[in-house]
C-alpha cells in the first residue's frame, strides 16, 4: 500500500520552506522578459529599443548610448552626437528620433 501523506504536514512543510529560504521574495520578483545585447535580464515593463536593422537585437533603454557607440560608431560629446555613417550631428535629447526615422529602431515597454 502506498504511503499517504497528510496535507496538513505538506502544507506546514511548505511554509516552512517558504519562510527558510525566502521564497516568498522570489515568487514577488518580476517575470524575466528576456536578455538584451549585453546579457542583461530585461523584466517586464522595463523600457526597451530594438534594433530591426540589427536581427532585432533588443536594447535596455539605459544601455542605449553604449549600445550606439559600439554598433554604430556614434560619437557622444558636449550635448550632441554625431553619427559618422551619415555624417550629421544632432542633439543627444532627439536621439531616438534619429534612430526611428535613419536606422529602423523601435522604442517600447517589455512585455
Amino acid at each position: 500500500m502506498r504511503d499517504l501523506e497528510n496535507p496538513m504536514c505538506i502544507d506546514a512543510h511548505w511554509r516552512h520552506l517558504e519562510t527558510a529560504s525566502g521564497l516568498e521574495n522570489v515568487l514577488a520578483q518580476p517575470e524575466c522578459a528576456g536578455i538584451d545585447f549585453f546579457g542583461d535580464e530585461i523584466f517586464e515593463g522595463e523600457c526597451i529599443c530594438i534594433d530591426h536593422d540589427n536581427f532585432d537585437e533588443i536594447v535596455l533603454r539605459e544601455h542605449l548610448k553604449r549600445y550606439c557607440v559600439e554598433q554604430l560608431q556614434f560619437i557622444f560629446r558636449g550635448g550632441l552626437v554625431r553619427d559618422r555613417t551619415l555624417k550629421i550631428t544632432f542633439d543627444e535629447n532627439s536621439i531616438e528620433s534619429h534612430l526611428v526615422d535613419h536606422y529602423n529602431f523601435e522604442f517600447r515597454q517589455a512585455d
